[in-house]
Formats: structure tokens, C-alpha cells, sequence
């Protein structure tokens, strides 16, 4: 099941970053479905936990920092 980001996990994650604007938009909601899908895959679940959340957006900022 892929995860689809919503338009909170984007401001989280630009807020996170401190990153404002919309040039990284496109990679920046690239990097949370890649990440998000990954967690549900592992966590065999089809929708993504609300407590979850925050967690998804801490990991695809690491991801964003690598």
C-alpha cells in the first residue's frame, strides 16, 4: 500500500526543516510517500496511525538530511 502524503505531513516537515517556499515541494513529498510507504510496509498496516505521524515526518527528515 503506498502512502499518500497529506498537505500537514508537508508542513510539518518544511516547518522541521525550516525550509520555506515551494522549489522542494516535489522531492520534499517524494521523500515522505517513499518513507511513509516503507513504514507501513513494515508495519503491515494500510493507513498510517495517527501517532505514527510525527514519527514518519522525524524519519524522512532524516532522510532529507542524508
Amino acid at each position: 500500500m503506498a502512502y499518500i502524503p497529506t498537505v500537514t505531513d508537508l508542513a510539518d516537515l518544511k516547518a522541521s526543516l525550516e525550509i520555506t517556499g515551494t522549489d522542494k515541494d516535489a522531492l520534499l513529498s517524494l521523500l515522505i510517500k517513499l518513507t511513509g510507504t516503507k513504514a507501513l510496509n513494515s508495519m503491515n498496516q494500510t493507513a498510517m496511525p495517527d501517532d505514527f505521524q510525527p514519527i514518519m515526518i522525524e524519519m524522512t527528515q532524516a532522510v532529507y538530511r542524508l
